[in-house]
């Protein structure tokens, strides 16, 4: 007798929120209640104008038309039938006349920060093509000494080291180019909650970056943000500076160098900064807080107020001095002028190291950020 397969709206509603997780592009992914709106990354989209609602595990694209259940989700995002898709994304739930109800998979047993120590060994032992991609393809120089948070390379031989649970999303990632790993830690420890990876290799902007699924994405149960770098350590630095993604917060550690007078950590993208905001006001900070946030460019390639990057920085900043907190906005205008750029404006700090690199413009980083504060 065949076995039917039956899931609950949870079922399918934790499916979807995984997948979209997992490849939406973290730049356009909002989050409100149990409503996630997104790009549509299946058809390349680079607009917020997907809407899922958790709750009754449906969902809805405003530009094309289309939407429904679960089932049509698979199929139109994911090219899969509702099996497949639950395959890959959920916790399966088998149920027959004959057969008795399987038990759910537990949960991985080794913690992500064992996982990450056991990656950081083995990468002792070899070439370390990620450091080669952040000081030659990047301008970071030195990486290895001033990213103290840390990162690695991801190899083939790496798989036997993740539990069997994620041997399919590791080749997944291995299959599409070479990855570099980086950490994810929280507010409470210097413990490493997820892993962040990054293609070193040309790719689409979709396929650039995935977090380990089913390992709380980019936040903690009672809601508080996860980030590149020390959070934990925020009330021991006299200033902070929250960077925009991957990229700008390796930047940034590379430009400060050993400077003790600033701790950068990295947000998971403009939306982010609010979070962070929220929690720094809430822990009741009393340090200067910077938002070193991106330069999104319009159409013709010159600033906008309207940009991404620009409205959430304003949003974060009006919530952190609502909250009384000393906090700035980074001065862009002031630093431009000192690195002497008068064309081809930078998209962020990353794009401005990758055309001079970090040592012969930290000086004047460092400026900007003591004239701010």
């Amino acid at each position: 007798m065949p076995i039917k397969e039956k899931w609950s709206i949870m079922d399918l509603s934790a499916a979807m929120e995984q997948s979209v997780l997992t490849y939406a592009n973290p730049r356009f992914l909002r989050s409100a209640g149990d409503k996630l709106t997104f790009n549509g990354f299946w058809r390349d989209g680079n607009r917020v104008n997907v809407c899922m609602w958790l709750k009754t595990a449906t969902w809805a694209d405003a530009k094309t038309g289309e939407g429904g259940g679960c089932k049509e989700f698979a199929r139109v995002a994911f090219n899969s039938s509702l099996s497949e898709f639950m395959e890959r994304f959920g916790r399966r739930v088998l149920k027959s006349i004959s057969k008795p109800a399987q038990k759910m998979e537990p949960p991985p047993a080794t913690s992500v920060n064992e996982l990450w120590l056991k990656i950081l060994e083995r990468q002792k032992e070899r070439i370390n093509p990620a450091e080669y991609w952040l000081q030659n393809e990047r301008g970071f120089e030195n990486p290895k000494a001033n990213i103290g948070s840390g990162f690695a390379s991801l190899a083939q031989d790496d798989i036997s080291l993740f539990e069997e649970v994620y041997h399919t999303f590791i080749r997944s990632q291995l299959s599409i180019g070479p990855q570099l790993i980086a950490p994810l830690r929280n507010f409470y420890s210097d413990k490493v909650q997820n892993l962040f990876f990054r293609i070193l290799s040309p790719a689409h902007k979709d396929q650039k970056s995935r977090l380990l699924p089913n390992r709380g994405g980019w936040g903690e149960p009672d809601g508080s943000p996860r980030a590149f770098g020390f959070p934990h350590l925020i009330k021991d630095f006299p200033s902070l500076i929250i960077c925009e993604g991957m990229a700008d917060y390796f930047a940034t550690e590379c430009l400060l160098g050993c400077n003790n007078d600033f701790l950068a950590i990295g947000a998971a993208n403009a939306q982010a900064l609010s979070n962070w905001a929220q929690w720094l006001v809430a822990a009741k900070y009393k340090g200067k807080v910077t938002l070193l946030y991106q330069l999104d460019l319009d159409q013709k390639g010159q600033l906008t107020s309207n940009g991404v990057g620009q409205m959430h920085a304003v949003k974060a900043l009006k919530l952190l001095l609502e909250g009384k907190s000393n906090a700035n906005l980074f001065k862009w205008p002031s630093f431009i002028r000192l690195i002497g750029i008068q064309e081809n404006m930078p998209k962020d700090i990353a794009d401005v190291c990758k055309q001079f690199g970090t040592q012969a413009i930290s000086d004047r980083f460092l400026t900007t950020l003591k004239d701010i504060n």
